[in-house]
């Protein structure tokens, strides 16, 4: 908790219970300054159903590559079929691509970014874009590449 300071009189806050502090702070000013601070406070994960969020992202992006490399075994292949890999992939695709629009109506909010152009050109904005457009190339054109 707090202590008093020695010498100067001053209030000493611990760093986590700063931290604690700071992630109830921009969670109520988030409710007041609108739904792209509210975006990005969840997609920071202060509140417990971002950090929720954020632990789902890591677990759809270890799902995927691990199904990326049971497609490539064809006895795991034929086990779990098509149609598992095929839902894991839509529902990985959608997941990850509401994601990456919500990062982007956030990005303004972020102190790490001027603009959302500036994230949405960012390096690590490219690859989220990079990594869900095979999706959508799939979907509109109905080629599965595969394994087959």
């Amino acid at each position: 908790g707090a202590r008093p300071a020695a010498d100067e009189g001053e209030l000493l806050v611990q760093t986590g219970d700063l931290d604690r502090l700071c992630r109830k702070c921009r969670v109520r000013q988030a409710g007041l300054r609108g739904l792209s601070c509210q975006a990005y406070v969840f997609l920071s994960g202060d509140t417990q159903a971002g950090a929720t969020f954020l632990k789902l992202v890591v677990g759809l992006i270890l799902l995927n590559v691990t199904c990326f490399f049971l497609q490539t075994c064809a006895y795991t292949r034929d086990a779990l079929g098509f149609d598992f890999f095929d839902l894991v992939e839509s529902v990985s695709g959608v997941i990850f691509t509401l994601e990456y629009a919500l990062r982007i109506y956030a990005a303004d909010e972020n102190p790490d970014w001027p603009s959302r152009w500036a994230y949405t050109t960012s390096f690590l904005s490219l690859v989220d874009l990079l990594a869900i457009l095979p999706f959508y190339v799939q979907l509109v054109t109905g080629w599965h590449g595969g394994w087959a």
